[in-house]
């Protein structure tokens, strides 16, 4: 990111690098702590683009059966077989041998599944986890970028309250003791949420203040609601523990790093929304990023 800005003023477009960090935390999770692989990253990027662009029209035969000669829906069904070959050789390459304990795949081989049930179960992650967890970011980000007095005392309770590493990095087991942190980023969850067709629901007005304990505006249990963007009950995301884990861990480190502006100065940025899947900015954030020189 770093040297992206160098070439282009200060300007960066993260969404790009979140998906990248993502993609690699997410191969760790499911295929060992020490995986490393930058082909299988871009592979993988890819692949996840795909089965978004195109599942949505496969899988409409499963409903309507009669849509399979419908030209769209004929071109969708042939990519995702195309799509289904990739997988099964990205994946299945690494599950060639033993993966290490502790991981997603271990756990799969270990209940003698199928090979194709673990392989798109271990994709399956990816499709869920890569473009929900960025987007959130992305949002987040967006938002401190409109909020600059969010953003400074976000960045001053890390600095007084967090252990970071030699390299400056907040360790991951110091993001659940930063309070205003996790209301950060379970207001941007609120504005923002990960599964736009969601129940609808709404505050009387946007503060981050909502969420934190000791905060005595807000009267009443806080935090009951604070994930209602992943669900609850039986239907509640599969990934929901991670991601409450990961979305702060990413934000609290990029706060960290450096400081968050508008690309131009003067003009904000648009933070118009998209209808997909999952709820991305309609334009790619762009954004001035000053290194805090940690």
């Amino acid at each position: 990111m770093i040297k992206e800005a160098n070439l282009n003023g200060g300007v960066v477009k993260p969404f790009h690098h979140i998906r990248r960090a993502t993609i690699k935390l997410l191969a760790r999770a499911c295929i060992g702590s020490d995986f490393s692989d930058e082909e299988f990253d871009a592979t993988m990027d890819v692949m996840v683009e795909e089965a978004l662009k195109y599942g949505g029209d496969a899988r409409i035969v499963d409903t309507f059966p009669p849509a399979r000669f419908l030209p769209n829906v004929k071109r969708a069904i042939m990519q995702m077989e195309k799509l289904k070959i990739l997988v099964e050789e990205c994946i299945g390459h690494h599950l060639a041998s033993p993966p290490p304990p502790n991981c997603y795949a271990h756990f799969l081989l270990s209940q003698r599944f199928p090979r194709e049930v673990t392989i798109f179960s271990i994709f399956e992650v990816f499709v869920l986890g890569l473009d929900s967890t960025g987007s959130t970011t992305m949002w987040a980000l967006g938002l401190l970028v409109h909020n600059q007095k969010a953003q400074q005392k976000l960045y001053q309770e890390i600095r007084d309250h967090a252990t970071c590493t030699e390299k400056g990095i907040v360790k991951v087991e110091e993001v659940g003791k930063l309070e205003y942190l996790q209301a950060v980023v379970k207001e941007t969850m609120r504005m923002k949420p990960i599964a736009p067709l969601a129940v609808p629901h709404k505050a009387a007005r946007d503060t981050t203040e909502r969420f934190m304990e000791s905060s005595k505006e807000f009267l009443g249990k806080r935090g009951q609601c604070s994930f209602l963007p992943l669900g609850a009950g039986m239907r509640a995301c599969a990934g929901m523990e991670v991601g409450k884990l990961q979305l702060p861990f990413a934000v609290s480190n990029l706060v960290n790093a450096f400081h968050w502006s508008n690309a131009v100065e003067g003009e904000e940025s648009n933070l118009s929304e998209d209808f997909s899947f999952v709820l991305p900015m309609k334009t790619p954030l762009e954004a001035r990023i000053v290194p805090r020189g940690i």
